[in-house]
């Protein structure tokens, strides 16, 4: 729960930061089976509807044959329609599609392959999965009403409807916004909650629990955040998007505008007012007992934690981030145009432009940034500067267990990984983020040679594919510690690639 009273911040950079050894892992023995996804017909492909599956083990997409559309799910064809909009969608746990499409002016949705019911219109956009994957909810209009239908049955209609539907974390209740008449409301499992002038759709959260409602909405003039039936103080306006929860769930957070100034309010309690608060900036600490964000007065921006203001600079470039073990927290400040990170108030060596903000390692024992320094682009590890190089493209990253740093880096047209200071083999191309294994025994990426691609464990290139897809961060899925898997192409066939290390 979130504490009034100050993190204990050393004033010592080692204190906060140690050093550790690194041992590279060893090369693998790899096995690799490759069973068959899908054999595509380019001549009906359309492109930009390809899809993979949350678990990277399915591929969907629209096929288009003369006026005719259709979809295709692992191979299988669906359907046979005049158009297909906003789809095909997985469900979160891969078992489940979901697409709406039209036949002559009717319009409905697909759900596991099977027609749902015919509507007028159908908001392509607003069809959704709950988090469990068990329910589905869309919008529908017949006529001039707009109605919300969850799991095959159909709520009140409503003048309008505007946003997304959204599932509570435990996929046990449903909200959405409409409109009827002049006010606007919340719908909860059915039950309209209380009319407002407007509602600030970008602050709507269900709470962790997933017991209450949390909105912004517009009463009058004024502003006001809304938890469950309870509403808190109004002000001039509730900053967009900046309604945030504490990890334990138990505080909230966010900004609000009030006698021309920007206020961060926690639990209800109002820090000082400040020319700017950045709204995305209020960060809890993983232990929940700590809140930091960046505030400005006139042309000066400075990180405030629990309340206490740190330094002013002329900017804060990004962060704040806490350590994973919330005893550290850091920060990219600028000052002079020169640009530097500051640790626990201590500021580190000045550089040209530091872009992304410090990571910590998982142990919390490390930080790592890049910087630029005369055009040349490096990394810093523990206060301690790499080799330069003409671009550090990815990370810097930390295996799981925090004893080594890695990041990509390109020199004179040459793409490799770095780990802990030491260049792996150079590629044309790297792709997405490294994947580790659980317990960091094995690091794989997505890398290419000439025209073609390959899987790279420890260091070691794996076989050569037309394309490997890159979904999410890394595209390379490791369900094992000793085994990963991912999808891959050779000419128009797509497969499921899995490898074990043996």
């Amino acid at each position: 729960m979130f504490k009034k009273t100050l993190a204990l911040y050393s004033a010592i950079f080692p204190v906060c930061i140690f050093f550790t050894a690194c041992s590279k892992p060893p090369p693998p023995n790899r096995t690799v089976s490759e069973t068959l996804i899908d054999a595509i017909d380019f001549s009906t492909f359309a492109k930009k509807t390809f899809r993979i599956s949350p678990d990277s083990k399915h591929i969907a997409y629209v096929g288009v044959k003369g006026r005719k559309c259709f979809v295709v799910i692992d191979g299988t064809r669906q359907g046979d329609y005049d158009n297909i909009y906003g789809g095909p969608v997985f469900s979160p746990d891969s078992k489940r599609t979901a697409y709406a499409a039209r036949l002559k002016d009717k319009r409905f949705i697909v759900l596991d392959g099977e027609q749902q019911k015919h509507y007028d219109k159908i908001g392509y956009r607003s069809f959704t999965f709950s988090p469990d994957s068990r329910r589905f909810a869309y919008a529908a209009k017949e006529g001039n009403k707009w109605f919300i239908v969850i799991d095959g049955k159909e709520e009140n209609p409503y003048s309008l409807f505007k946003g997304t539907i959204f599932f509570s974390p435990d996929s046990k209740h449903v909200a959405y916004a409409a409109k009827q008449s002049d006010k606007w409301f919340w719908v909860l499992d059915g039950k309209e909650q209380k009319q407002y002038d407007a509602l600030g759709l970008r602050n709507f959260h269900f709470s962790p629990d997933s017991k209450n409602l949390v909105y912004s909405a517009k009463l009058g003039e004024k502003w006001l955040v809304v938890v469950g039936e309870k509403e808190q103080k109004q002000y001039d306006a509730i900053r967009a998007k900046s309604v945030t929860f504490s990890p334990d769930a138990t505080d909230l957070a966010y900004t609000a505008w009030t006698e021309g100034k920007l206020v961060a309010v926690i639990n209800g309690q109002e820090h000082n007012k400040y020319d700017k608060v950045k709204s995305r900036n209020l960060v809890f600490s993983p232990d929940s007992n700590q809140i930091a964000y960046i505030a400005a007065v006139g042309k000066k921006s400075q990180v405030v934690v629990n309340g206490q203001e740190h330094n002013q600079y002329d900017g804060i470039i990004n962060g704040p981030v806490f350590s994973p073990d919330s005893k550290c927290i850091a920060y990219t400040a600028m000052l002079d145009n020169k640009q530097f990170v500051v640790i626990d108030g201590n500021e580190q060596k000045r550089y040209d432009d530091i872009p992304h903000q410090p990571v910590f390692s998982p142990d919390s024992q490390r930080v790592a940034y890049k910087a630029s320094h005369q055009k040349d682009w490096l990394v810093v590890v523990d206060g301690q500067e790499s080799k330069k190089y003409d671009r550090i493209f990815k990370g810097p990253f930390f295996t799981p267990d925090g004893k080594c740093s890695v990041y990509a880096a390109r020199l004179r047209n040459k793409r490799f990984l770095v780990i802990d200071g030491k260049e792996e083999r150079k590629f044309d191309s790297i792709f997405k983020k490294p994947a580790f294994s659980p317990g960091g025994k094995h690091l794989a990426y997505v890398a290419t040679l000439g025209a073609k691609k390959s899987v790279v464990v420890n260091g070691v290139k794996g076989k050569d594919y037309d394309n490997i897809f890159v979904r999410g961060q890394t595209g390379i899925i490791f369900d094992s510690s000793d085994s990963l898997y991912y999808l891959a192409a050779k000419a128009n066939k797509v497969y499921l690639v899995e490898e074990r290390m043996n």
